[in-house]
């Protein structure tokens, strides 16, 4: 199933990253039955936040998500799209704090740095912050407007407009 979307998605196997998050959910099993690169998304979100939680942080997993698609859809209808950022890629950690932040950042960021189970989603530095891959961006904005009752509106805006893309894909 994965050879078929290559020809959909030719960064699936194209980049280590992604062949590192294929390779995972071979081993755990998680590839059977997954027909979509969306599909392979969630699967291996779900695994990494799994991995990396404590007894704590465990519930915490999906609200980590949903927070991370709220900034992602927020960052696009901004028109900033880690993808097509052309000199400083990422985003500036003030973007949690203000302008978009309304609450969405306090269970993502605590003084300053992301929760630990965010590492294999995310990267860091002192005062910028990028996902490991820009797609994950197009995965959470999707994700998030997936859920959104106006999300034909929202599409019909953007839907000739090239960075938007591969969110209406996903």
């Amino acid at each position: 199933p994965v050879e078929r979307l290559y020809s959909y998605n030719p960064e699936l196997l194209d980049t280590p990253l992604l062949l590192h998050a294929l390779r995972k959910l071979q081993e755990q099993g998680l590839l059977d039955g997954v027909g979509s690169r969306t599909g392979i998304y969630t699967r291996y979100f779900s695994l990494l936040l799994q991995s990396a939680a404590t007894a704590e942080t465990q519930e915490r997993s999906v609200q980590y998500l949903d927070r991370l698609a709220d900034v992602s859809l927020r960052l696009a209808e901004a028109g900033r799209f880690q993808r097509h950022e052309l000199v400083k890629t990422g985003f500036e950690k003030e973007l949690l704090r203000v302008g978009i932040d309304d609450g969405i950042a306090g269970l993502l960021i605590d003084n300053g740095v992301f929760a630990p189970a965010l590492a294999g989603i995310l990267q860091e530095t002192e005062k910028r912050w990028e996902y490991l891959h820009p797609s994950f961006q197009e995965y959470f904005a999707a994700r998030k407007l997936a859920g959104d009752p106006d999300w034909r509106k929202i599409v019909r805006a953007h839907c000739r407009e090239e960075k938007w893309e591969d969110v209406i894909k996903y």
